[in-house]
């Protein structure tokens, strides 16, 4: 750092005031001279504190310190007087930039009415809109806004622009630099409150609602222009006063509950101002700062939340600031805005279990191009309607300004210690498809697709899906049913009026305690409606036998299915064929069931031969019956990643044809799947007259808060909002949302911990919902390396490496997996690379220990909730 005036010496003191602060009660510096103050006349050498600071400066005989500049000293000298260091932290950008923390060791006064301050590091990036639009939300959400307005200053000093679009400037009207001289000229709050409420004038700022003109109190920065102009006092003025760092913020929550307002809102003056500074540093005041997604804006919007992020403790009920993006093109990609995200987040400083309370600190606003032209507040408020800006602020108003409604559902300790047990039994009773469980299905499109597809005819259809998206679940369903006709007519909720399509389970899970009952009535129903029929009790076994036996044998996998079909009927039939006609003459139609492959076939990821198998089976026999054989159906229930690593050419092609029956759980699929579990757990919790699966998002919503809640705390809190936490912390990369994991999940949710509920507006608390999903996570770290046996020695890996290894995004040089290993991972939706990085997704980040670098939660919660 080169040293040109006095000043930079200064600054360069109060950056280093670490390296002195012991030894030294203060240094001034003026423009000739350097007064040091020591703790004590017996410190030894005190010039040594500058002598470390400026080794290059000072002088040989310790008298001065010379600038970099030619013959320009400062004179050292020294006072012994038993003066204390002063340390009054003071809400202003010049002083803050010096200080470890910008707020003050002690509690403040707590504000009688809420402070509201719009900023923007930026003009034209729609501040003043947005105090706008917050107005007009908080106005149309009260059920009585005339005795709920809000105070409303425009305290720009500068670009005034909320007077100039009220636009009904007199010299009668009291100003906030009138405010603002009486609060330097004063210091009793309540005289000069006092003394403001009787000079207010009539101005205000009038929002309609549909019903009525609600006319909110307002301060114009000026009344006249010769006040704007020639400034006696100002925040910086009145924040350098004794006594008075964080008196402004006091004086409007005075004024305001004075005057009868609900709230106060103010209009910031932009940049990095000293006239702002002392609302924006003020920890009582709630922030929302405005930036486009320009470089300039950004950088300087990181600039103002290095400030307020400078010492400040990240609570749950903290005021952290709302950070409004806005102006964003239509061609910007989700990555962009997540870079900006991750750059604005990161100027604050959290721990593993605070990270999560700034996953709500930004918020996109859709920008319309007719809000860029705007002249005066009633074209702002008609502009503003049904504007998606609009309803993104409402949403914000609504979580922390509407009045709790009365008629809001409540549960004694009672019945939510009943409801628990009840959601408890069901999910446990649920967590394995070949339980017992409600006999409903919940519809998922997959299945609705497959049912419509094949409404008159025998399916022949691949159904993939990861392990636990409810594949086994659908298998129970189907030979529950006993034939096709029978099934499609409960789904498309027809009668039927004779059943075909009879199912025979070829192979079946191999873990069956719970579904052998359920397969033998399938068997029996099948050899008594088909006369040429002779299954056996335990085909299932006997066929998983056979193929375990030619598992390793190069061997004609056309032959060996063809004949495992027809045997499994009859064994007297030789092929499809005969199959065929036999069936066409007694007018019966039939399908095979398969299911469980991966117990028999474990190496498909690096067998040949048995990815071959696979490959014959979905591609040879499956269009084979489809070609050839109109009575014969076959459903091939199998593992995705099974289905990629066996079907090695064409595999897209392959699963484009069977998209239609993937199952696979959208993130609403799975909200509806827990509203469907709860409904079927808790006999009263689900009053609507329409299914689940039928049910509008907006309906879901409603239950889903219900049941956990809007957010994992109170509404207005910093915490994450509990069902997009949820869906993104059961995700993988893949879009996948297992059906198993949402039962997991409510399960141990569920169980019962024996104390109060801290919240009685919904069933699931927020502690119980974190250590469900730390358990999801660890018992889906099990099931992956006992079920997918390439994966396991990485997982192994990965829980092997060292503490300070376990970051996310994973450092590439540290070659922590190879090629292949990453390949594994990426393919099975456990990893995913974002240019240069590579992120695990929440599911198995917990129990693998792996933490987040600051600022680089937001892309891996983006990366997971794109689906």
């Amino acid at each position: 750092m080169k040293f040109y005036t006095w000043k930079d010496i200064d600054r360069y003191i109060l950056i280093h005031r670490k390296d002195w602060q012991n030894t030294l009660n203060n240094i001034e510096v003026y423009p000739d001279e350097i007064i040091l103050y020591p703790k004590s006349d017996l410190s030894d050498q005190p010039y040594s504190v500058l002598l470390n600071l400026f080794p290059k400066n000072i002088t040989p005989d310790h008298s001065a310190l010379k600038l970099d500049r030619p013959n320009a000293f400062l004179s050292i000298s020294y006072e012994y007087e038993s003066i204390q260091p002063v340390d009054n932290t003071m809400p202003l950008f010049k002083k803050a930039i010096y200080e470890a923390s910008v707020y003050p060791a002690h509690d403040l006064k707590e504000l009688k009415c809420p402070v509201i301050a719009f900023h923007s590091y930026k003009g034209g990036v729609g501040r003043t809109l947005s105090l706008i639009a917050y107005t007009q939300a908080w106005t149309n959400l009260q059920e009585d806004p005339q005795n709920n307005k809000l105070l409303i200053i425009d305290s720009d000093l500068e670009a005034p622009g909320l007077t100039l679009i009220q636009g009904n400037l007199n010299e009668t009207a009291f100003s906030y630099l009138d405010l603002l001289t009486l609060v330097q000229d004063n210091n009793s709050v309540e005289e000069i409150v006092s003394t403001a409420e009787t000079l207010m004038g009539t101005l205000t700022l009038p929002i309609e609602t549909s019903q009525q003109r609600v006319e909110h109190f307002f301060l114009p920065t000026y009344r006249y222009e010769q006040q704007l102009f020639d400034l006696y006092a100002s925040p910086q003025t009145i924040t350098a006063s004794r006594n008075k760092e964080y008196f402004l913020a006091e004086v409007l929550s005075e004024l305001a509950n004075k005057v009868g307002a609900a709230a106060v809102l103010v209009d910031l003056r932009a940049g990095i101002s000293e006239y702002s500074a002392p609302l924006l540093l003020d920890p009582r005041v709630k922030k929302y700062c405005v930036t486009s997604t320009s470089l300039q804006s950004i950088m300087g919007t990181r600039q103002v939340l290095n400030f307020i992020s400078k010492g400040l403790e990240i609570k749950e009920d903290t005021l952290l600031p709302t950070v409004f993006l806005s102006m964003i093109p239509e061609v910007f990609s989700t990555a962009e805005k997540d870079k900006i995200k991750e750059n604005l987040i990161s100027c604050f400083q959290t721990t593993e279990t605070t990270e999560e309370l700034l996953d709500n600190m930004i918020v996109e606003l859709p920008f319309a191009s007719e809000l860029i032209h705007l002249t005066n507040l009633r074209q702002i408020l008609s502009v503003l309607k049904d504007r998606d800006m609009y309803s993104e602020i409402e949403k914000l108003t609504m979580q922390h300004y509407q009045p709790e409604k009365t008629d809001k559902i409540y549960y004694t300790e009672d019945e939510h210690k009943t409801i628990l047990k009840q959601i408890y039994n069901f999910a446990e009773n649920q967590i394995t498809a070949e339980a017992n469980g409600a006999e409903e299905l919940l519809l998922t499109e997959p299945i609705k697709n497959l049912c419509t597809r094949f409404n008159n005819q025998v399916p022949t259809a691949v159904v993939q899906g990861a392990k636990g998206s409810g594949k086994t679940f659908l298998y129970r369903q189907l030979i529950e049913k006993g034939n096709w006709n029978s099934f499609c007519a409960e789904i498309n909720n027809k009668r039927v009026e004779n059943g075909n399509g009879f199912f025979v389970p070829v192979l079946a899970p191999q873990n069956i305690s719970k579904l052998r009952p359920v397969l033998t009535e399938c068997i029996n129903q099948f050899n008594a409606m088909l006369p040429c029929a002779e299954v056996s009790q335990s085909v299932y076994n006997e066929n998983a036998y056979k193929l375990d036996l030619n598992s390793a044998k190069e061997i004609d996998w056309m032959n060996f299915w063809e004949q495992l079909f027809v045997s499994s009927i009859n064994k007297e039939f030789s092929c499809l064929a005969q199959l065929n006609e036999e069936l066409k003459t007694d007018q019966k139609t039939i399908v095979f069931l398969i299911d469980g492959l991966e117990e028999i076939l474990k190496l498909v990821s690096s067998n040949k031969n048995q990815q071959k198998a696979i490959e014959v089976l979905c591609q040879g026999v499956l269009n084979t019956i489809a070609a050839r054989y109109e009575n014969i159906g076959l459903i091939i229930f199998l593992r995705s990643d099974m289905a990629q690593n066996a079907i090695t050419v064409n595999y897209e092609q392959f699963k484009q044809a069977f998209n239609y029956a993937e199952l696979k759980w959208s993130s609403d699929e799975a909200l509806k799947l827990a509203v469907w579990l709860v409904s079927h757990a808790v006999a009263d919790f689900y009053q609507e007259p329409v299914p689940v699966e039928n049910a509008s998002q907006e309906v879901i919503e409603q239950y889903l808060e219900k049941l956990w809640g809007l957010k994992l705390g109170r509404k207005e809190s910093n915490e994450a909002y509990s069902s997009r936490w949820i869906l993104a912390a059961l995700s993988d990369f893949n879009g996948q949302l297992q059906a198993r994991d949402i039962i997991r999940f409510l399960k141990y949710a569920s169980k019962y911990n024996g104390k109060k509920p801290p919240y009685n507006d919904r069933i699931l608390m927020p502690a119980e919902i974190r250590n469900a999903v730390s358990n999801c996570s660890k018992d889906k770290i099990t099931e992956i390396k006992a079920e997918y046996e390439n994966l396991k020695p990485i997982f192994e890996k990965l829980e092997n490496l060292p503490f300070d290894k376990k970051t996310l995004p994973m450092n590439l040089e540290e070659d922590a997996l190879t090629a292949t290993e990453e390949k594994s991972m990426i393919q099975s939706g456990y990893l995913t690379r974002d240019g240069e990085k590579l992120y695990l997704p929440e599911i198995i980040r917990h129990a693998l220990g792996f933490r987040y670098e600051r600022g680089a939660r937001p892309r891996v919660l983006s990366l997971l909730l794109k689906h």
